[in-house]
């Protein structure tokens, strides 16, 4: 039987200076001004001054977008609750998420060049019960869903940016 754990990691390249990136990066509560498959998130404890120890509940719905084997949307919204863990300022972001997906998530981000490189590496597991017994067989309908988030993510983060596209890199299924 297959595993309910995932470990994806999405890169992007950014038409931008990491100066610029790195704010709205942080900025979780903002995120869904501008990633529309982020539907709410909710400061539930502050942390210090860095970040470190803030909780955040965010919602996740699925995207207006089709797959071809599917026909249709999937029918998905997950909740979960995020807590940052450590924060190196312009550099890092990790956390760990606890809800219907658990497990972590970092943000890394380097310039290159004129651009700023992003990595988002999440290894989670599924833990709401009836996605958890779908998981075997519906582990690529899953991972197309996250890669399809993270997209819009990207396509966002650059129209947030005002900067020119750079590339999002394909995600990778670890």
């Amino acid at each position: 039987m297959a595993s309910p754990h995932f470990h994806v990691i999405t890169d992007w390249s950014l038409n931008a200076p990491r100066d610029k990136v790195w704010p709205v990066l942080i900025a979780a509560e903002q995120w869904p001004s501008w990633w529309r498959a982020l539907k709410r998130v909710e400061l539930v404890a502050d942390g210090d001054d860095s970040g470190v120890g803030a909780v955040r509940r965010m919602t996740w719905s699925t995207l207006p977008l089709r797959s071809r084997n599917l026909g249709r949307p999937l029918p998905l919204s997950l909740t979960l609750e995020m807590r940052t863990t450590r924060v190196e300022p312009m550099t890092r972001i990790e956390g760990e998420a606890q809800g219907a997906l658990s497990g972590r998530a970092r943000w890394d981000i380097w310039p290159d060049g004129q651009c700023t490189r992003v990595r988002y590496d999440w290894v989670a597991e599924v833990m709401e019960p009836r996605l958890r017994l779908l998981t075997p067989l519906l582990r690529q309908v899953f991972v197309w869903h996250h890669n399809r988030i993270m997209a819009s993510g990207f396509k966002g983060l650059v129209t947030a940016l005002a900067a020119p596209a750079g590339k999002a890199q394909p995600s990778r299924k670890i």
